[in-house]
């Protein structure tokens, strides 16, 4: 069968519309993956994998044994893994991100200790927000050395995969993460690059990248939409002990 680029993504755009205009009504039993494989033209394999998506959003319900049902509940939150990029091309393909400033500045005390660098040691200061065609969904502040720093033009800070563009870009290696999430009030920044409400809650995600022997490469401090992300992770048990 010959797919015309109607890719999962696209396929789990169309269901997605289909909710959103109440083509298929809350509750409703959505067709079987074969009927639906037949409508779009695809492989069974590719609407599977579209459910899937919709289904990590809140938007569906799977019940065994009983069929795929219009979720009466939906959110339709973001399920966000630390592998940002890969969640934002899954669930919002169209997403763009857009640099408001860059600056390269004296590495504060507190900074410093966070990077563990030298005080007023160079940084590489920047803020960047990522929006759908339909919401704001996320704005972060970058803090990278200056040695990690080195090559980084405007177009590159504002790449969606900007892990894999910037490692590329500044020669080096991401040899761990350390994340730390919690929900913090809304400040004025939130409120203008998020739309919500000032004391409102936010989520807020620090991620220190590591490069080899253990140096910071840089921290981002980024802050999620509330209504439009939710904190999602999977875990192998059978890989204990391995």
């Amino acid at each position: 069968m010959i797919e015309n680029n109607k890719n999962y993504h696209w396929i789990a755009e169309r269901f997605r519309k289909k909710i959103a205009t109440h083509e298929w009504g809350l509750m409703e039993k959505i067709s079987t993956e074969r009927a639906l494989s037949r409508e779009f033209g695809v492989t069974r394999v590719t609407i599977r994998r579209a459910l899937r998506l919709l289904e990590a959003e809140g938007l569906i319900r799977r019940k065994q044994g009983s069929g795929t049902y219009v979720n009466p509940n939906r959110t339709h939150r973001i399920p966000l893994m630390i592998d940002y990029a890969g969640s934002m091309s899954d669930h919002v393909p169209g997403l763009k991100r857009k640099l408001i400033s860059k600056e390269i500045a004296g590495a504060s005390e507190s900074l410093a200790a966070d990077l563990n660098i030298k005080n007023g040691a160079p940084v590489l200061l920047a803020l960047r927000v990522d929006f759908s065609p339909e919401e704001f969904v996320a704005y972060d502040r970058v803090f990278i050395p200056e040695e990690f720093a080195v090559d980084l033009t405007d177009s590159l800070l504002a790449t969606v995969n900007f892990l894999e563009v910037w490692s590329e870009a500044c020669d080096f290696k991401v040899v761990s993460c350390r994340q730390t999430i919690e929900a913090v009030v809304a400040d004025d920044s939130s409120r203008e690059y998020l739309g919500v409400e000032t004391g409102a809650p936010v989520l807020k995600s620090t991620e220190s990248y590591y490069a080899e022997s253990n140096l910071v490469a840089g921290m981002f401090v980024s802050y999620y939409h509330p209504e439009h992300i939710c904190i999602s992770s999977n875990y192998n048990w059978s890989q204990l002990g391995k």
